[in-house]
Parts: structure tokens; sequence; C-alpha cells
């Protein structure tokens, strides 16, 4: 079961078999679901096309030139042979999430809780009964400000981010890891801004830090992104570094 937020292109092409990022883009509250491009979706491709390299770089050149590519009817049955997709918008999260602790006393995050609604959804429209694991892998504690508002809501306002973890564990009675409840006391280790473009420059000065200066040889940084191509030549620093971001 793939499970979507708001961000649905992978549900939008489980249901047509079509991949298309032209669409509108959403910050949600499961951020590591707000995608657009698929990162390992290729690989589903691979298998499911009979291990062709060449149909996985034909579709992926239609995503780079038009911004989206059309499964053939052989390969999206053979993916929906496997899978099922459906998506839950930030509303959705907030209700199970609600529901989730009030019905079993567990406390979710806002991934899972989107795993779980989609789940359930999917069970009542098939019935299928399968027991079916979902494995949650992140925290609830690492968003205290949704989380929290989802089991009590308005509770967050007037907080800043570390009250909000101290809320959250007062109102569930759950307890927040260490490594979270500890973070207000720890020392402020990076303070560097750098302005949009500028990411690549500052990871290479970031990551040359404390490396001994030498005369010889040359260092190259070959640094490229999606709006900045450059390379930079820096004599003292003796590493080579190829980065891509």
């Amino acid at each position: 079961i793939c499970a979507s937020n708001k961000n649905r292109v992978l549900t939008d092409f489980f249901d047509t078999g079509v991949y298309d990022i032209n669409r509108s883009f959403y910050t949600t509250s499961s951020p590591s679901m707000d995608i657009l491009i698929s990162s390992n979706l290729e690989r589903l491709l691979f298998i499911a096309s009979g291990y062709s390299d060449e149909f996985v770089r034909e579709m992926m050149g239609d995503l780079k030139q038009k911004g989206k590519y059309t499964m053939p009817e052989n390969v999206m049955s053979a993916i929906n042979s496997v899978f099922c997709a459906g998506c839950c918008d930030d509303e959705g999260t907030k209700e199970t999430i609600k529901k989730t602790f009030e019905d079993y006393g567990y406390l979710c995050d806002t991934h899972t809780a989107v795993g779980i609604n989609v789940y359930e959804k999917y069970a009542e429209k098939t019935g299928d009964k399968t027991p079916t694991v979902i494995d949650s892998t992140a925290n609830p504690f690492k968003f205290s400000r949704s989380v929290l508002d989802a089991v009590e809501p308005g509770a967050s306002e007037g907080l800043d981010e570390f009250s909000m973890v101290g809320e959250l564990a007062h109102v569930t009675k759950t307890s927040c890891p260490p490594q979270l409840a500890d973070l207000r006391d720890k020392p402020v280790r990076f303070r560097d801004v750098c302005e949009h473009g500028e990411g690549c420059f500052q990871a290479a000065r970031y990551m040359t830090r404390g490396v001994p200066r030498v005369q010889q040889p040359q260092c190259f940084f070959e640094l490229s992104s999606s709006n900045v191509a450059h390379s930079v030549s820096w004599h003292e620093q003796a590493l080579v570094l190829p980065i891509s971001m």
C-alpha cells in the first residue's frame, strides 16, 4: 500500500498510469512525504518492465523533458497486481492521530498517521482483513506542534517549540526521548545562514574546515544544483570533493 499526503503524485500514478509533476506542491505536516519526484520509483519501473534499463531511461527522459511519463498497459498491470495507493490531507492526518491515540493509546507521528489513514480506507473499501503491519519510523515528539494540536486542539498556541515538547508529554502522559527533551539546554552549533543558490558553496566551505593547508595539489570543487553550476578552485586545500546537490 503506497500512502501519500496532499502531494498525491504517486496516488495519481498508481490510479492512472501517468506520472505527472506539472502540478502544485504543498508543504504539509508530514514533510518527508512532500515530494513531486519520487526518488525510488524508478527501481519499481525497472523490475516491472522486466529489468529494462532502456525503458527506465526513456521514462526518466520524458519526466525531464515533459514533466511526465505514461506507463504502457502491460507494465502498469504488473505494478497494480502488487500495489494499491491512497492519500490523506493534513486534516485527515490530524483526525487519525487523535483517533489512534484515543482508541489504542498509541501516539503516532504525522507520517505514520498518513499510513494508518490510507490503510484504514483501503481495508474499508476492499474488505481485506489480512493482518497488516504499519512500521512507524518517526517519533511524534519530532513533530510536536502538529501532534499536540491533533490530540489537544489549540494547545500549541503561545508556546515555543521546546515548550510544545513538554506540553505534549504532559497532555498524553508519554515520555519524550532524552535526545529531544534535552535539546533546549544544548549549545547552538550552527549559526551560518546562506542565501538561496549559495548552498553548494557553503557546503564546500564547511566540509573543508580543519583540512590542513598545503600548496599542492590544487583542489577543484565541481558544484552543481538546479540553479547553480560552477567550478571553484581552492589552491590552499588538499582535497578533491565531487559534490552534487
